[in-house]
């Protein structure tokens, strides 16, 4: 259980730094592209982990990691989601 709690924060800092390194494309594109291509690249790049660790020796494919770490994504945005509507409510 430890370790899905590692992976969760991690895949959600992931997510945060790939959403923060969008930078302006939160003012040129709409939102929802924003949102969903980190949560998209974290999944994947997940995915491809997992899969990479089943030819090292000492690692083990899991799909609780994978679900982990998507969840950890998923929740990065919707605190990104909630900041951004905290920010429109405030200048409005």
């Amino acid at each position: 259980m430890g370790d899905k709690v590692v992976h969760l924060a991690g895949y959600a800092l992931l997510c945060w730094l790939v959403t923060m390194s969008l930078g302006k494309a939160v003012l040129v594109y709409p939102t929802q592209i924003v949102v969903i291509v980190p949560v998209a690249f974290s999944i994947l790049y997940g995915i491809v982990n997992e899969i990479i660790q089943m030819s090292v020796a000492y690692r083990s494919y899991e799909l609780g990691d994978i679900a982990a770490n998507a969840l950890g994504a998923v929740l990065a945005q919707i605190g990104f989601l909630y900041v951004q509507s905290r920010k429109r409510t405030r200048r409005a």
